[in-house]
């Protein structure tokens, strides 16, 4: 019994000896990869340096202390890449802004503090107030960039659902409204129609492709049509709120892009910094 013993111990002691023995085996095979990540990340080839870093994973996945080293180098290059990301945003951020400051002290702002988290821009010459018992369309955006057309139109019940711009060469295109407001005052019936969202791609091209010419538009219903007045400064107003929309719209995304960038470097550093406490307290164990 105590012989057959002295052989357990010895095969168990030879089976340690021949763990500890691979460990450090597979730890010296993965360490090549973790030296090329390394210079690859010095010289700021991020996309090498990651492929040496996942070889490690699929090559050694008992290379623990490896994998452990390629994580936080992972991290590392994470998060440089966030911050060159976004720095490259906000120079983006910067631009647009500056783009559209210009054009903003050109249009009414409609809003109400009180009442409104996001106001509209258009032409101050589409003014409720200015306009009162007449058919006329309006090109406005919100302070994000959403871009609407909007129509009141007073007279008979067209139970109206289509905006129509036609060229001279019978050319046109078309916006539809998925509703509409009614209503009635001392000026008789009124309706109002805001066209969205694809208002600003289709309509603004067609307008520009025939600026020198006369552009019909009819408010179509299915119980007829009215016309719609659109002079050339009709024409050159809805030029003018489709760029400011455009402007703006590409401002507000910028923003989602800079607040998500933002999360993903708190993420990340906030991982880094959990490693470096781990790292910290196996070294004084």
């Amino acid at each position: 019994m105590t012989h057959r013993k002295s052989i357990c111990s010895l095969f168990a002691a030879l089976t340690a000896t021949l763990f500890v023995g691979c460990a450090e085996n597979v730890e010296q095979l993965a360490k090549p990869y973790l030296d090329r990540a390394e210079h690859s990340f010095a010289l700021e080839q991020y996309s090498l340096a990651k492929l040496q870093l996942d070889s490690i994973k699929e090559l050694y996945p008992t290379a623990f202390e490896a994998r452990a080293k390629a994580q936080t180098m992972l991290l590392h290059i994470d998060l440089t890449e966030s911050q060159r990301a976004q720095h490259y945003l906000d120079s983006l951020y910067t631009l647009s802004h500056d783009m559209a400051q210009p054009l903003i002290p050109q249009f009414y702002l409609d809003k109400d503090p009180q009442y409104q988290e996001i106001g509209h821009y258009y032409d101050s010459r589409y003014r409720t107030e200015r306009n009162v018992g007449r058919t006329y369309l309006r090109p406005q955006t919100d302070e994000k960039g959403a871009f609407v057309l909007v129509v009141f139109y007073r007279g008979k019940d067209l139970q109206a659902h289509t905006l129509r711009f036609t060229a001279p060469d019978g050319t046109y295109t078309e916006v539809t409204a998925p509703h509409s407001h009614t209503w009635s005052d001392a000026s008789g019936r009124a309706e109002r129609l805001d066209f969205a969202p694809d208002a600003e791609s289709s309509v603004a091209s067609f307008v520009e492709m025939h600026a020198d010419k006369t552009i019909k538009v009819e408010l179509i219903g299915d119980k007829g049509k009215a016309a719609i007045s659109f002079a050339k400064a009709d024409k050159q107003s809805l030029a003018a709120v489709a760029n400011l929309a455009m402007h703006l719209r590409n401002i507000t995304d910028l923003e989602g892009k800079l607040q998500d960038t933002q999360r993903r470097i708190d993420f990340v550093q906030s991982r880094l910094q959990a490693d470096s406490i781990k790292r910290s307290a196996s070294a004084v164990q």
